[in-house]
């Protein structure tokens, strides 16, 4: 049924762009300038206008430092821009009859639990795919963010996550949410969720480079190096495998790769007359699920400005200078994108980048301009001014809190008393081995995360790890009234830790 689109997607591929129009002058040293500005190493672009690509250009270079240029086939990872295409693999069985968006989790994955049983009786398919499971933030990444686990034990282990909300009450953004309608995806289908999204969207739209698993950009010559400025100077990285969560954000697309799947959002689900998912699909995954809270701009960013915000599934929707926005943000270490359909102007707009600043923002409203036909705005110059204040404002929070912590305090027990393996239900074990003055600490189920424990004051310590793109964490013990450590939390030191980094969901005690 889809053979042939394969060609047909490729086709229009490699047909030649639109001549040059008014959106389109001036662009490309524009973006060139604005990635100079922010410091990013190299970014891919693309726009789809009434249905035909009129740019896809690679900019700047794969790695700092080295000539290799990025072009429209250089593969990057696209983060949670992963989340769409799992919705929409949630759709097309919702289309054949296979689930419901309004079944119960537990009626294709019996033996799945959360915290609370109510929440774990009444959860749904659309619960999980807007962010209103009553977990919290970022609830749960610190175990797939670099981590060993299974993804079967990573969902057998989410009945240990603290619950932060009550069911569809609160938006609460986290990744978790879109590995469990992975794990439903593969329960319906009878494989797994990589299989399906290759097997049902990638291929049969010519995406034949695109992957949802790392390992397979190891056979590529053209991948994007990863940068990190968290830490430390803009610096090439490793990126770490984001595998553990692929439904929620593992799959490696490059920017000509992208045009048939904007091609295919704009379509409503059908492209080159092979339909993949209902008209009536897109209209429910761009439909507001759940709202987000909606807070004025900064003055600075007037233009930002919007009427509505919310949540579809697998979408960020909201109205973007009088026309309607469908959106995602992605970011892996080292990586950030962003994905724009505005469907009324049939246009798609997407900015792959190999750093980790949100240099998207500006590249994609000012394109998004251009072709809007409203005034125009230096959306670089303020969102740039407010990222350095925001990192000179998380440096002088770090300065305070070196001010405030108590000089000449000890800690309460010999060091030996805090060493040894702490465990979380949820997590799993962490070792503390006695280091000198301090501490070696191991997170066994994330072999990148080893650091140097230092003491802090009284009965807390610092853990400064070794990969400097994890954020730092305070570790406190707690002390029983028999003078011995009862329990062990962590938070993470820095205000600018990324939420991915949920530290503070740890409830850690010691192991015989």
């Amino acid at each position: 049924m889809r053979g042939p689109l394969a060609f047909l997607a490729i086709a229009g591929l490699i047909a030649p762009a639109l001549p040059a129009q008014a959106p389109l002058a001036g662009l490309e040293a524009r973006v060139s300038q604005i990635l100079k500005d922010w410091n990013v190493p190299g970014a891919a672009v693309v726009i789809v206008k009434d249905g035909k690509p009129v740019l896809v250009k690679g900019y700047g270079v794969r790695k700092a430092g080295e000539p290799a240029p990025v072009d429209a086939r250089t593969q990057f990872g696209i983060a949670s821009l992963s989340k769409a295409f799992t919705s929409a693999t949630v759709m097309m069985l919702a289309d054949e009859g296979k689930l419901r968006l309004d079944d119960p989790v537990v009626k294709h994955l019996p033996g799945f639990q959360l915290k609370d049983p109510y929440i774990t009786r009444e959860l749904t398919i659309r619960d999980l795919l807007c962010h209103r499971s009553g977990l919290g933030l970022g609830a749960g990444d610190l175990m797939t963010w670099g981590g060993t686990w299974p993804r079967a034990d990573v969902l057998a282990r989410m009945k240990h996550l603290p619950m932060a909300h009550g069911l569809r009450t609160t938006y609460a953004y986290q990744n978790n949410g879109f590995i469990v309608a992975g794990a439903v995806v593969e329960a319906v289908a009878g494989k797994p969720w990589e299989s399906v999204v290759t097997e049902r969207i990638l291929r049969p739209l010519g995406m034949s480079q695109a992957n949802a698993d790392i390992a397979q950009q190891a056979g590529l010559a053209n991948v994007a190096t990863p940068h990190s400025t968290f830490q430390g100077p803009l610096r090439a990285i490793s990126l770490r495998s984001p595998n553990h969560f692929g439904p929620a954000g593992a799959l490696n697309v490059c920017a000509e790769e992208m045009v048939p799947w904007i091609q295919l959002q704009l379509g409503k689900g059908s492209l080159n007359g092979t339909r993949f998912w209902s008209q009536r699909a897109s209209f429910e995954m761009w439909s507001p699920q759940m709202l987000v809270p909606n807070r004025p701009p900064a003055k600075d960013l007037a233009p930002l400005g919007t009427n509505y915000a919310a949540y579809g599934l697998g979408w960020d929707l909201r109205d973007y200078r009088g026309h309607r926005m469908v959106s995602h943000t992605g970011g892996l270490d080292g990586m950030t994108c962003m994905l724009a359909l505005l469907p009324e102007d049939n246009l798609g707009i997407a900015v792959l980048t190999n750093a980790e600043v949100p240099v998207w923002r500006p590249l994609i409203f000012e394109i998004a301009d251009r072709f809007l036909g409203v005034p125009a705005f230096d959306w670089s110059a303020p969102s740039l001014a407010r990222l350095k204040k925001g990192q000179a404002d998380v440096a002088a929070m770090e300065a305070q809190s070196e001010a405030d912590r108590l000089k000449g305090t000890r800690p309460s027990l010999p060091l030996a008393s805090y060493a040894g393996t702490w465990r979380d239900a949820w997590y799993g074990d962490i070792a503390l081995a006695v280091d000198g003055e301090g501490f070696a600490l191991d997170m066994k189920p994330s072999p990148s995360f080893k650091a140097k424990v230092t003491h802090w004051h009284l009965d807390t310590w610092k853990a400064t790890f070794t990969d400097r793109t994890i954020p730092d964490a305070l570790l406190t013990f707690q002390i029983g009234p028999d003078g011995k450590p009862t329990g062990l939390r962590m938070r993470p030191f820095s205000p600018g830790a990324d939420f991915s980094y949920d530290y503070q969901d740890l409830d850690l005690r010691p192991v015989p």
